[in-house]
């Protein structure tokens, strides 16, 4: 394991990981976080796919982890920040120093979803994507609507205008969050064209994107509902070429998975190898 610092086209520093430096299979994964979950919840995934052959590289967007400025409040990043410059900076240093090495992508929620905001997924041969959906509130269950509508509407905005960031933490969600990631994430869940409306307005990529994804769903992952990963699938990825999978956890001998256990090592010999199966085939 190599930790080190990565200078972004805006020369912001981002703190990035890599497992398997030795490895010689000439295979590299990137894994993109989760909104406010830090890169270290990903070391030992990142740890099983090295010792399965892989360079394996894992990163904390700007404001998250060890990317985080001294003061968080009024720190300026937004979803495009994260995708055009954090993920894209790595994805020219991989590129720059790995040139024949085959690449891959795990994007996990957000870092699945995101990669229409950024020309670096055409870097990829293949895509995984994890609770990656088409956020819009009405695309959660009816049991959800009310503390998602809690959330969104008077959590985030009341918290962030006073603290000047969002304390997620507080309130069960992770990580603190930029004010802006705060603000962009509201707009995915509140606006009815969700990561579309959000890239129309920045950077729109989606169209082109024809790469092999595999696109999975958990069935009890509140936060990505399978609708709401079908509806990603079918309306942002929909010149991809897909395969979906829903995972219903008593189907692997498991009671439950949610938006974040998939990269627990308790469900190590279940799910982890699932990615791998399909990168390799």
């Amino acid at each position: 394991m190599k930790k080190f610092i990565l200078e972004t086209s805006d020369k912001y520093p981002i703190a990035v990981t890599s497992f398997g430096e030795n490895n010689a299979t000439k295979k590299i994964i990137v894994i993109s976080s989760a909104i406010g979950v830090k890169q270290t919840f990903y070391a030992k995934y990142a740890t099983y796919l090295a010792n399965k052959g892989y360079l394996v590289f894992t990163y904390d967007y700007r404001g998250i982890g060890d990317s985080k400025p001294k003061k968080l409040k009024d720190f300026e990043a937004h979803f495009t920040d994260w995708a055009d410059k954090d993920f894209l900076g790595l994805t020219q240093y991989i590129e720059e120093f790995y040139p024949n090495h085959e690449k891959f992508l795990i994007g996990h929620s957000i870092g699945g979803i995101m990669i229409g905001l950024t020309r670096a997924y055409k870097v990829y041969d293949k895509i995984v994507t994890i609770g990656s959906q088409y956020g819009y509130i009405k695309n959660f269950h009816q049991k959800d609507k009310p503390k998602v509508n809690l959330f969104f509407r008077i959590a985030i905005p009341i918290l962030s205008a006073f603290y000047g960031f969002f304390p997620s933490q507080k309130v069960g969600m992770g990580e603190p969050i930029p004010i802006g990631i705060a603000k962009d994430w509201r707009k995915l869940i509140l606006n009815e064209t969700s990561i579309l409306g959000y890239a129309d307005e920045t950077q729109n990529l989606y169209d082109e994107i024809t790469k092999p994804i595999l696109i999975i769903s958990l069935d009890d992952d509140f936060m990505a509902t399978p609708k709401s990963v079908d509806l990603f699938a079918k309306i942002v990825l929909k010149n991809a070429k897909k395969k979906r999978l829903n995972i219903i956890p008593r189907e692997y001998g498991l009671t439950k998975i949610g938006h974040l256990d998939f990269f627990r090592e308790k469900y190590k010999n279940e799910l982890w190898k699932i990615p791998l199966e399909y990168i390799e085939e």
